[in-house]
């Protein structure tokens, strides 16, 4: 796929195979990177942290375990130590930040594509980089769902 950036300027990119809904993910052991529109940069875990309540971000796409994840079920499992993607305190408000946790099945922890946005089961919102920051270590988090490049991901 071709991606017009100016005039005469074009970025080739390779997407990803994702879920639509409905469709079965790919198996556990299975990693992918989560890419977004905004910024073609991957999500992560920032600073590669391995505790309970450490944040996502995006940050330059370099292939380490901090940046690949199994689809399993309705969880999205990081490849380091194979804890959940979460809304952190389970936070129902737009920012609500996103984070790592151990899997325990719960709401906040429960994920689903829709088109090229990844929701929540909790709140319905959409995974988004916060205030569409460009940089690298932008924080992730739920916003209610716009449409915008910042909420949209391959």
């Amino acid at each position: 796929m071709e991606i017009p950036l100016l005039r005469g300027v074009v970025l080739a990119v390779t997407l990803l195979a994702v879920p639509a809904m409905g469709e079965e993910a790919p198996s556990f052991g299975q990693w992918i990177e989560l890419r977004s529109y905004r910024n073609f940069k991957c999500l992560e875990i920032l600073s590669s942290l391995a505790h309970n309540g450490a944040h996502a971000g995006v940050w330059g796409c370099h292939g380490g375990a901090n940046q690949k994840w199994s689809l399993v079920g309705e969880e999205i499992r990081s490849d380091m130590h194979n804890k959940c993607l979460e809304i952190l305190d389970s936070g129902q408000h737009n920012g609500a930040h996103v984070g790592l946790w151990d899997c325990h099945g719960g709401a906040n922890q429960k994920w689903y594509w829709d088109g090229n946005f990844i929701r929540s089961r909790l709140n319905n919102k959409c995974l988004e980089i916060l205030s569409s920051i460009n940089a690298d270590g932008a924080h992730v988090g739920v916003w209610d769902c716009h449409g915008g490049s910042n909420q949209r991901w391959y």
